[in-house]
């Protein structure tokens, strides 16, 4: 099973992999057998590996398996201000895949984020 996620708008890898992540408990896992534009991001319990495309871009964010991503995904939404999307999903042992190909927003930019605000009435 794979979840296949990209951001929008893209990250340049370097500043995904710059450390800035790293204040909230996420670091890259070095890895020697990848090829070199692939990397992956850790929080010390799940992986989420991302391939750059030839620009320099993140151009996908893969969590392969059981991982439990979504503390690397909303570090990565905050730090950067982007929405997180699904993009393909990919799933074993019979579970039903989407038909469309629309990508689903799984985390909203912190600025595009809907603030909901209510009068003191009870």
């Amino acid at each position: 099973m794979s979840i296949d996620f990209r951001t929008y708008p893209p990250i340049r890898m370097a500043d995904l992999f710059d450390g800035r992540l790293k204040d909230v408990g996420v670091h890259e896992l070095h890895t020697e057998d990848a090829p070199t534009n692939v990397k992956c991001l850790t929080d010390g319990s799940s992986d989420l590996w991302v391939e750059g495309d030839e620009e320099g871009r993140a151009s996908w964010l893969v969590s392969y398996g059981a991982n439990d991503v979504f503390h690397i995904l909303k570090a990565i939404s905050a730090a950067f201000d982007v929405d997180i999307e699904i993009v393909d999903l990919d799933i074993e042992m019979g579970d039903r895949v989407p038909e469309d190909d629309e990508p689903r927003a799984i985390l909203r930019a912190p600025s595009r984020r809907r603030i909901e605000v209510r009068d003191g009435d009870g």
